[in-house]
Parts: structure tokens; C-alpha cells; sequence
């Protein structure tokens, strides 16, 4: 694993914001992290990134300290939502700031300023939101890291901008070399870049998928008798009983769950793929499905 959190809790004041959180990222993957307001995904970010001190837990990358030692998150990089350079400087001086920390490749942030057409003698004032993301994203694509996480990852970005840097973020990650944790409110947005997904609620993670194969089935059987069918062969994620019917949402390879279905005898039986948004908005016991209306392709 590249990054571990490994329980990680972080409060503030005497509000709990992340309660023994963890996940892992892999070289190469590009994960979503989903949830509701309020669940703790920028947060989580934050303490990834320095920006926060957790109260608890370990954060690692390479299987270095992040939480301890400042310098291992040289190999990092936050995009946040409401990051705000000083309102009077200008994209040159933003640079030079970031090039305190970080050794940039001139090279390659010319070539992203030239094709968002950033002039380095504008001032931050007179950027859009969507024009500070594209000099944020210039510098980070500048930079030879090994995690970059960018939070409401297309948030102020016009299709043309979005297409772009999906482009050139699968470019940086193809040699396996850096992973990507992208943060959205869009189920849409994540399914259409990302190869795994977190979703969080109530401070911590609490399930995780991988969007290249769905292994999420919603089934009904029915029975001539009542009974308690044997699900052992199958990782049940909920099950409800009425009188001789079963329903239940299972985790499995699907040549695996028609067998098991076989092996049961039911007199009816119905196998459905279920959505990741059902299946979120079934774990954290709302109506939330991170859906939004169809506004075209997202890249």
C-alpha cells in the first residue's frame, strides 16, 4: 500500500469530526471519496496533508510518517476547496511560494499556464475560482509527487478544463507511479474517473468499492416454506425476511451467487445488479445518492 490511515480521529473543540478513520491507496489508483455533508472528507484530507494534527491514529506514505515528520509530505500535494492565496499577489508569486517547498518543473508549468492561457503577471484578484483551480493544477502537475488530492475535484471547471486535466492526471499515473484521492459530492463525477470509491459517514469510512467490476446484487427468493436459507458462500450486506420471501443485498462474483441460488431450491428467485447510489444511499440510511442532474459528459 502507498497511503495507509490507519485510525486516525481528529475533533475540534469537543465535536468529534473523524472517529478511527481508515483507508488505503494504492500506486496507480484513482479513488473517489464520497458522502454526505458533514461526514468528514475534508478533514480527513487536511490531516492527510498536515493541514490538520489528528489525535489519534497513523498516517503514512511509502510507509513513511506524515503526521510527525513535515518533510515526508514533500511527496504530497492538497488542492483544496477553499484554498486562497493572498488576494494582492499574483501567479507569479504563488509559484515562488510553492516553490519553497516543492521543486517545480518549469518546463511543464509553463506548458499548463500556456494552455490555460495564465499570464504569471495577473494578479489573484482578478482570477475566477475556476481560473485559481487551473494555476493550482499547473503547479501540481509540475511537481514530481506521489499522492495529489484534490478536494471537489471539478468544482468552478468548465467541460473544455475537465477534459484536459483528466487527460493529463491518467498520463501522470499510468507508470504507476502516483495515485490520485479525489473528493466529490457527484457520484457521476467519481464513476466517471475513478477506479475505487470511499464512502464516508458518521466520521469514518464505511464501505469501499471498486468501480471497474460491480460484485453488488440485489436478490428475492421465495420459498415454499418459511426457512433461514444458508448464506454462508455469500457476503451479506443486509437481509429482510417477510413470510416465505427473502431479500437481500449481497457482495459476490456473480457465477458464485446463481449457484448458491441453485443450491437453495427456491420456488422464485431474482437476481438485479444494484447502482453504486443505491448502495450508498442504502449504507448510510438516507436518501442522499450523490446524484445530480444530467449536465452533459463530464470529460
Amino acid at each position: 500500500m502507498m497511503l495507509i490511515v490507519d485510525k486516525v480521529t481528529k475533533s475540534i473543540g469537543t465535536k468529534k469530526i473523524l472517529q478511527e478513520c481508515s483507508l488505503n491507496v494504492q500506486a496507480g489508483q484513482i479513488c473517489g471519496l464520497a458522502g454526505p455533508n458533514g461526514a468528514g472528507k475534508t478533514t480527513l484530507l487536511n490531516c492527510i496533508a498536515g493541514v490538520l494534527t489528528p489525535e489519534a491514529g497513523q498516517i503514512e506514505l511509502d510507509g513513511k510518517d506524515l503526521i510527525h515528520q513535515p518533510l515526508n509530505r514533500k511527496a504530497l500535494f492538497l488542492i483544496s476547496d477553499d484554498f486562497d492565496f493572498h488576494p494582492f499577489g499574483t501567479i507569479r508569486q504563488m509559484k515562488e511560494f510553492f516553490d519553497i517547498f516543492y521543486s517545480l518543473d518549469e518546463g511543464e508549468l509553463a506548458r499548463h499556464f500556456n494552455h490555460f492561457k495564465l499570464e504569471e503577471k495577473n494578479g489573484i484578484y482578478s482570477l475566477s475560482k475556476g481560473q485559481k483551480r487551473q494555476v493550482l493544477f499547473s503547479i501540481a502537475l509540475s511537481l514530481d509527487l506521489r499522492l495529489l488530492m484534490v478536494d471537489e475535484v471539478y468544482d468552478g471547471l468548465d467541460w473544455n478544463v475537465r477534459r484536459y486535466l483528466v487527460r493529463e492526471l491518467t498520463n501522470r499515473i499510468s507508470d504507476k507511479s502516483m495515485a490520485l484521492l479525489l473528493v466529490s459530492h457527484s457520484l457521476k463525477e467519481i464513476k466517471g474517473i475513478c477506479d475505487h470509491c470511499f464512502l464516508m459517514k458518521d466520521q469514518s469510512i464505511v464501505a469501499q468499492e471498486d468501480l471497474l467490476e460491480n460484485h453488488l446484487f440485489r436478490i428475492q427468493l421465495v420459498f415454499r416454506e418459511e426457512c433461514k436459507p444458508d448464506f454462508k458462500a455469500l457476503e451479506i450486506i443486509r437481509t429482510q425476511q417477510i413470510g416465505k420471501c427473502w431479500n437481500a443485498i449481497v457482495r459476490a462474483n456473480e457465477q458464485t451467487l446463481r449457484r448458491v441460488m441453485a443450491q437453495l431450491s427456491p420456488v422464485l428467485a431474482d437476481v438485479q445488479p444494484l447502482s453504486l447510489e443505491d448502495y450508498f444511499s442504502l449504507m448510510t440510511d438516507s436518501s442522499w445518492k450523490g446524484e445530480e442532474e444530467d449536465d452533459g459528459e463530464i470529460f
